[in-house]
């Protein structure tokens, strides 16, 4: 049975930073608006320090408020990395309630997020003058199809294989081309070629170019 609610009723945001220094900038990371998580930031980190930068564990969401000149997306991270990274504390932050961990997963809930309609709800639903911003009430507000729990887990299994299909179709693709390349260096460039023109090969035989006086009418 699927119940359809607010994203609220299962999130809660988070406040946890980096206060002791126990990450530093080798654990910087950077979110992107097709909700990737990145090794390294953008940002200018010259001159700043780290005690004041989100502390995001696997597991857990963050995500750019700021909406406005974003490719009509909302940037958002979800830590499935396996390690612990830091973020600028402008993001924010949040993860699934524990209590309600066992009727939303937490991967299925990314999933959701991928969906181009959450961002075209978000950029709808952002408001502002100069600079538009999707804040913490709004994500709260988002409504969301919720599934019995078993199911969101084979709907993820679904979609890991699909995903790890395509890596291999990737991959089998670079090879071809790199098999290919190598072939024609062998055949063709290894071997002696000169540079010709088209009429030292032969002679065109038919076709000449007229004026408009000279054309008929016809089929």
């Amino acid at each position: 049975m699927v119940s359809v609610c607010k994203l609220g009723e299962y999130i809660e945001k988070l406040n946890r930073p980096n206060t002791d220094l126990q990450y530093g900038i080798d654990d910087v990371c950077g979110i992107t608006n097709t909700k990737e998580i990145m090794m390294g930031t953008r940002a200018n980190l010259i001159g700043r320090t780290f005690e004041k930068f989100t502390v995001l564990m696997p597991g857990e969401f963050i995500f750019n408020r700021r909406t406005s000149r974003n490719g009509e997306r909302i940037s958002l991270g979800y830590n499935n990395l396996g390690r612990t990274v830091i973020l600028t504390e402008d993001y924010c932050h949040f993860r699934i309630r524990q209590d309600k961990e066992n009727e939303l997963d937490a991967d299925y809930l990314y999933l959701f997020f991928l969906n181009p309609e959450f961002d075209r709800y978000a950029r709808f639903n952002s408001w502002g003058s100069a600079t538009e911003f999707f804040n913490w009430e709004d994500m709260c507000e988002v409504p969301i199809n919720i599934p019995d729990i078993t199911k969101q887990k084979k709907v993820v299994r679904q979609y890991e294989a699909i995903i790890n299909r395509i890596n291999i179709l990737e991959n089998i693709s670079k090879s071809v081309e790199l098999i290919v390349d190598i072939t024609y260096k062998k055949f063709i460039e290894e071997r002696e070629t000169h540079i010709g023109k088209i009429k030292d090969l032969g002679e065109f035989v038919r076709g000449k170019n007229i004026t408009a006086e000279q054309m008929v009418k016809g089929n």
